[in-house]
């Protein structure tokens, strides 16, 4: 009789023992390098022996253990559930990063990745303090941590202020170890009667508002008002940059001046001026600005800064070409997974294009449908955009008729194959993170399937068919006010508040919609 631990077996070619799981399908996507089987060799050749040495069981506990926290974090992934960076989990973080301090190949890995000199520790230390000071070590660090938290199957929340508080207690503990005489750790001291007071200048301030506790402050009220998900993510990601850049975190000390060399930076960088204005700017005196009416702050210095408007070159239509569609609706009707893939992931390639083809949805839109999302209502069949399902720009619901060719292409019969629930979305977990994973994991998947068939980089992806819906629409005349319902574009005007478009002239719309450039029914 062998000696049975399980996933614990003995290669008789190599003479060893070796542990090897296999990672569940569902798992590997969120694994790096997206590995089959966890595999570790434990110890040295033992010749034929079926029994394992003390020393070999000993490395076998540590593969399992270290093969649990790697598909605990899968799980977390999967789910989009975050770890509380509590006391017990910050120790363990700490602990493990002087551990790795102290080892000198895993201290020149840490530096490298810091960017800072490896052969002089003074001039390390150096390098150090002046990223720090600069903010360009930052998101090298904030990476670093994250690391630290993987390997002990944390999974944290990089935006969140405890994180930065992580981050930064990390790089205390760096420049500590680098330099001990520069960054001595705090000891008890024996009080005098009569100490003499410090300089005034020498005092430092209590900061009262941090830069990066500004998003957490303001979401808890943005996100009763309705503000979108997507809305809170750019102004998490924002301010974690410019406080990274300004090198510290007190709102109170930023002046207009660090708002315009952020600006700068950031131009640098090659970021279009689109994005500057109106995500980075717009953020930081968005944030400040209600700081400020708050009484949290007593200044906002994003106001009156301001970003020109860049002049784009328009080398082609915003939407697909009769040829694009037809392609990219054929290659969409006839996928087939190469390999196993989920239900979910076979219906996002095969059902997604045309939805949106039809309806002129954004994409988000679409991938949240749920089975309960689609009705029959008066002889036509239905489905609800709704923010209950995921997300919604304008977070206001709204019904779209579906097109009769969407019915003869099957998808009705698709939609009564399915269970209840989300029928693109796989999710373990029925939580807004998971559904909020889920959705960028599909809208990615469709961006992925398109770019094998479009090609042109000049032409977004999804948002082409939103363009070329408007411009049928427009070509056929149909009623502005009616495209907007579908599409859930605003109409602008005072007449726009009053009457609904109606299911029943969603049907006239469509009555002779241009089915000419899709597959008919003779083409399947």
């Amino acid at each position: 009789m062998g000696y049975l631990v399980r996933n614990l077996t003995f290669d008789q070619s190599a003479g060893r023992w070796k542990y090897r799981r296999v990672i569940p399908v569902a798992l590997r996507q969120h694994i790096d390098r997206n590995i089959t089987e966890f595999v570790r060799w434990l110890g040295a050749k033992e010749g034929t022996s079926k029994t394992p040495s003390a020393s070999v069981l000993a490395a076998c506990a540590q593969a399992v253990a270290e093969c649990e926290a790697l598909l605990s974090l899968a799980r977390k992934r999967l789910l989009g559930e975050f770890d509380q960076l509590d006391t017990a989990a910050i120790r363990q973080v700490i602990k493990l990063l002087r551990n790795d301090l102290a080892e000198p190949s895993r201290r020149g890995a840490l530096l490298k990745t810091l960017g800072v000199a490896l052969h002089d520790t003074v001039e390390a230390v150096a390098d150090l303090r002046k990223q720090m000071n600069s903010g360009d070590s930052l998101e090298h660090l904030r990476a670093s941590v994250a690391a630290l938290c993987e390997r002990l199957g944390l999974m944290v929340d990089k935006d969140a202020e405890c994180f930065q508080r992580l981050a930064s207690r990390c790089l205390a503990v760096v420049l500590e170890v680098l330099d001990p005489v520069v960054e001595p750790r705090p000891v008890a001291v024996p009080i005098r009667a009569e100490s003499p007071k410090k300089p005034a200048a020498s005092v430092v301030r209590k900061v009262k508002q941090t830069i990066t506790g500004l998003p957490e402050a303001w979401w808890r009220e943005a996100e009763k008002a309705g503000l979108s998900g997507s809305t809170k993510e750019a102004y998490f990601r924002v301010t974690r940059q410019f406080r990274a850049f300004i090198g510290h975190d007190d709102a109170e000390r930023v002046t207009a001046a660090d708002v315009v060399a952020y600006k700068d930076h950031r131009l640098a960088q090659g970021t279009s001026l689109k994005t500057i204005k109106g995500t980075d700017i717009s953020a930081l005196r968005v944030l400040f600005g209600w700081a400020v009416s708050q009484q949290l702050l007593g200044h906002n210095p994003a106001d009156g800064i301001k970003v020109m408007n860049a002049k784009r070159k328009v080398e082609r239509s915003k939407g697909f070409t009769d040829e694009e569609a037809r392609a990219l609706l054929t290659a969409s009707f006839n996928y087939q997974p190469s390999g196993w893939e989920s239900p979910q992931v076979t219906a996002v390639r095969r059902w997604v294009p045309w939805l949106m083809a039809y309806t002129g949805a954004r994409v988000g839109e679409v991938v949240q449908l749920r089975k309960e999302d689609i009705r029959q209502e008066g002889g036509h069949w239905v489905i609800r955009l709704t923010p209950e399902a995921g997300t919604i720009k304008t977070s206001v619901f709204r019904d779209v008729v579906l097109h009769p060719h969407l019915v003869e292409l099957g998808f009705i019969t698709f939609v009564q194959s399915r269970p209840f629930g989300h029928l693109f979305l796989k999710l373990l977990q029925k939580t807004d993170k998971a559904v909020h994973g889920g959705l960028e994991t599909a809208k990615n998947r469709v961006r992925e399937f398109v770019r094998t068939i479009i090609t042109d980089e000049r032409v977004q992806p999804n948002h082409a068919w939103r363009h070329r819906f408007e411009t049928t629409a427009r070509s056929l005349g149909r009623r502005e006010d009616v495209t907007n319902a579908i599409t859930g574009h605003a109409t602008a005007g005072a007449a726009a508040g009053y009457g609904e478009v109606t299911l029943a002239a969603q049907v006239k719309f469509f009555e002779d919609w241009p089915r000419t450039l899709l597959l008919t029914c003779d083409e399947q």
